[in-house]
């Protein structure tokens, strides 16, 4: 999972760090950061968790430009320039990024969050999809941001308050819609959303809208089969390329969705026994295990059954709302 989070704004000892101390379980082998003192006298800093399947540095520098992300960008070396040195995906993006970089982040395509200051601006930006998710708030004219929403709070003045409204919605919806969080001031920044800082003052603006795809698709609907076809099948092929020499592991819900990436993952590695697992409540309660059963025959997977009683649930019940931060 993704691990990003910094601060720009007035500059504040120790605050990076206090941030990764909340943020651990997501840098299981320690983390990175980069850091710098803008013309005003302001500081941006980033950090950025290491893991076990990426150890390459996702952050870059250059003079006072820095950028960090979280997560996987599928394309970089479509938009970024071929002849440049050898280069970290980072600084090769970083160098790409000129006065108007919001083409370049439109360009992005990836499961991802991104952080970049550039000339008198900082920048955060989420992939389309949303499969990553950054938080973030204005505390004292410091923009604070994280993948979770207990490292923000590693700011003391930042108050801890729930947003009444918030229980209303979460009843109603069983989740909290939109930008708003269960804490007052909190905002979480949707997806395919860019958010520019400046001056103290940030402003969010979507970079990707779906509804001109729909509205540029001059398709007839018997095009959508193979359409869709094609658009899963390259989306598994990104997917496999980000450990090529690793195989993935395919979560199974027994519905269509997880059993046809599991099958297009499968005729695209026909040789492998591709690890596969799923979760059910136990025999008493509903489960599709026998549609689970019959794709793990189907394409000989190396499958995990995870049963989740009551008993071990409640165990572990503080623990899962801490880590939930927003349900």
């Amino acid at each position: 999972m993704a691990c990003l989070f910094g601060y720009c704004g007035p500059p504040a000892d120790g605050l990076l760090a206090r941030m990764a101390a909340l943020l651990a379980h997501r840098c299981p082998l320690s983390w990175e950061r980069t850091g710098e003192t803008t013309i005003t006298g302001d500081r941006v800093e980033i950090g950025h968790g290491i893991a076990p399947w990426n150890q390459t540095s996702q952050l870059a520098q250059h003079g006072r430009d820095l950028l960090g992300y979280g997560g996987v960008l599928f394309n970089v070396d479509e938009v970024t320039p071929h002849d440049s040195l050898p280069m970290v995906p980072a600084a090769r993006l970083l160098a790409k990024l000129g006065p108007t970089p919001e083409p370049v982040f439109n360009a992005l395509t990836g499961c991802f969050v991104l952080a970049a200051h550039l000339g008198g601006s900082f920048y955060l930006l989420r992939d389309p999809a949303g499969v990553k998710v950054i938080y973030w708030t204005v505390c004292n004219g410091r923009l604070l941001f994280a993948s979770e929403i207990k490292a923000l709070f590693a700011e003391p003045a930042l108050p801890r308050q729930m947003r009444a409204r918030a229980l209303l919605e979460y009843l109603s919806f069983s989740f909290v819609p939109g930008t708003d969080t269960m804490f007052e001031g909190i905002k979480e920044l949707q997806p395919g959303s860019l958010l520019c800082f400046r001056n103290g003052q940030a402003q969010v603006q979507r970079h990707f809208r779906f509804e001109k795809y729909a509205a540029a698709t001059n398709c007839i609907v018997q095009d959508y089969p193979a359409l869709v076809r094609t658009a899963l099948e390259q989306s598994v092929t990104e997917c496999l390329a980000v450990r090529p020499d690793k195989l993935p592991a395919v979560f199974l819900s027994g519905g269509i969705d997880s059993s046809a990436v599991l099958a297009v993952a499968a005729q695209q590695l026909p040789k492998a026994r591709i690890p596969t697992f799923s979760a059910h409540f136990g025999a008493e309660y509903a489960r599709e295990n026998e549609f689970i059963q019959l794709m793990v025959n189907r394409y000989h997977t190396d499958h995990h059954w995870l049963e989740i009683r009551p008993d071990g649930f409640l165990e572990r019940l503080r623990e899962i709302i801490w880590r939930l931060d927003d349900p």
